[in-house]
């Protein structure tokens, strides 16, 4: 924990965070942990969710009550998915809401991720960018749970739209065998600036933040 932040207190505050099963999801859910938050994470394999829950038990400080973690498993690559667990997150949380949502799920795209997903999806897109925008505007505006903001954490895209916006699905790109980075990038970064903007003014109350993270090593920079 960096100096400046040492005295922050989350106490009292329900964090969901969305791919925080590994990298820097679970690092954001161990910093709210530590600073006394109750945090729910969302992930795909529950052996390593469950694993997840107990690093956040011990990381705690000791509370009365103490506070709860909890693990809601599901597939964020598929529509359907990001649906049903939305609904659960909602009806867990109850009238007390939701204060952050913060979206961490997917990374980096690469070539492995081209083949279209049971929603006709390329598999990078339909983590990093389509569930983004489901569980944001299902907790936000069909079912107003969040109540503080909500966080998208995602590689930018350099500031521009470099690419066709008549080709969301980058056809040409894996044609062209072009599928990686930083081309797709541009495309997350301003689909998902577009889709926060839209949501922002019809969830005032809440604030809608991107992030960029800056170039972290992880298992999908291998490639």
């Amino acid at each position: 924990m960096a100096p400046n932040n040492a005295n922050v207190s989350t106490r009292g505050q329900r964090v969901v965070v969305a791919g925080a099963t590994g990298g820097i999801g679970l690092g954001v859910a161990l910093q709210f942990a530590k600073t006394g938050a109750e945090v729910w994470i969302v992930g795909r394999n529950a052996k390593t969710g469950n694993e997840v829950v107990e690093k956040l038990k011990l990381a705690a400080p000791s509370a009365d009550p103490p506070p709860e973690f909890r693990f809601f498993q599901a597939d964020l690559s598929l529509i359907k998915e990001n649906i049903r667990v939305a609904d659960e997150l909602a009806d867990a949380a109850g009238d007390a809401g939701i204060d952050h949502l913060v979206l961490t799920q997917g990374g980096p795209a690469n070539e492995t991720d081209v083949a279209p997903n049971a929603d006709g999806l390329d598999t990078h897109f339909a983590i990093q960018v389509m569930s983004r925008f489901v569980l944001a505007h299902h907790l936000t505006v069909a079912r107003p749970t969040v109540k503080r903001s909500v966080v998208a954490i995602a590689i930018a895209g350099m500031g521009k739209a470099a690419f066709d916006t008549k080709d969301i699905t980058l056809e040409a790109l894996k044609k062209k065998g072009g599928y990686t980075l930083l081309p797709v990038a541009a495309r997350d970064c301003t689909v998902i600036d577009a889709v926060w903007q839209e949501l922002a003014e019809r969830s005032p109350s809440v604030r809608f933040l991107h992030l960029y993270p800056g170039v972290v090593k992880t298992p999908a920079l291998n490639d």
